[in-house]
């Protein structure tokens, strides 16, 4: 099992499975997919507007445990 997790086994069988054409899945396999890769991206714009509040959290976060470090830090 760890071989085919982790050895060249397992790039064999990422190139096997690579090798079928989008036209063998359903419809609906193809319809999930493509779902999935949209709420994806709009996840990843949702995060990027809102990194700026993480950057802020911390840079206060670092500041307070400067403050609270013996000896003046």
């Amino acid at each position: 099992m760890v071989a085919i997790a982790y050895g060249v086994a397992r790039a064999a069988v990422t190139a096997a499975s690579n090798s079928k054409s989008e036209a063998s899945k359903g419809f609906f396999a193809r319809l999930l997919d493509a779902m999935i890769a949209a709420r994806a991206r709009q996840a990843s714009i949702e995060l990027n507007n809102y990194r700026y509040l993480q950057r802020a959290y911390e840079r206060q976060t670092l500041a307070s445990k400067r403050d609270a470090l013996p000896f003046g830090g």
